[in-house]
């Protein structure tokens, strides 16, 4: 959601991130100015999430800066510049999502599934609404709220995401 400054767009992306991962997790998430312009949003120790088949925790990463939407609105977006979705399970990566285009020379989306090590699947870009739907439907994570609350929020939010991508 743009902002009337760059202070409301930090906070409504946030906003958005937040309830959506509030779907699995508690656990404290806040963004870290890195610099003048670039934010880091993520988990410090990974979040421990419920999960029947033994201990999982989550890694997000989600590095971004803010930008004018439009010229001559006088409003700003957030601009992603790389993100990564992690399930693990007693530390060890299972599956993860990454983009992370300025780092390395596979700079495309892609995924990462720990029993075919070393592969970089390529996906389109991926909400983390979409990485947590993945996990309660295959990955037998136990949303902390109820059906309906968290399928509302993670539809929602997805919508937002989709509306508001730019690289379509």
């Amino acid at each position: 959601m743009p902002g009337r400054g760059k202070g409301e767009a930090v906070d409504n992306f946030c906003h958005y991130f937040k309830e959506s991962l509030s779907c699995l997790t508690d656990a404290f998430l806040h963004p870290i100015q890195k610099s003048q312009n670039l934010y880091l949003l993520t988990y410090e120790p990974p979040a421990t999430l419920l999960c029947n088949s033994g201990e999982r925790s989550l890694s997000v990463t989600q590095v971004f800066s803010v930008v004018p939407n439009g010229a001559g609105t006088g409003r700003f977006k957030v601009k992603t510049h790389q993100y990564s979705y992690t399930l693990n399970a007693l530390g060890t990566e299972i599956v993860s999502y990454h983009w992370h285009p300025d780092e390395s020379d596979v700079r495309y989306p892609h995924l990462h599934i720990a029993s075919v090590p070393r592969v970089h699947f390529p996906t389109a870009r991926i909400s983390v609404e979409r990485f947590i739907h993945m996990l309660i439907d295959y990955y037998d994570i136990s949303p902390i709220l109820g059906e309906s609350e968290w399928r509302r929020i993670l539809k929602k939010n997805n919508s937002e995401f989709d509306k508001m991508a730019t690289w379509k």
